[in-house]
């Protein structure tokens, strides 16, 4: 069995509606913070680098033709 270190968002909700993302041995796992026990996405940390990547520029692209700026 692969060890996973769960961790939550720190813009996660007090409501629990968010996931929750887990590193282990050459993986990086996604889950639902409600349901731990239910299915898991396995991703390559290469994958998830580049997801984490793309986010963040549209969500940049995304403030600033909003006409807001985000801190980075």
């Amino acid at each position: 069995m692969i060890q996973i270190n769960w961790r939550k968002s720190t813009y996660s909700r007090s409501n629990g509606n968010c996931v929750e993302v887990g590193t282990g041995q050459a993986l990086v796992a996604v889950r639902d913070s409600r349901d731990p026990d239910g299915p898991v996405i396995d991703v390559s940390p290469r994958a998830w680098i580049e997801f984490t990547e793309h986010v963040k520029r549209a969500t940049s692209l995304a403030a600033v033709s909003a006409g807001r700026t985000l801190l980075a």
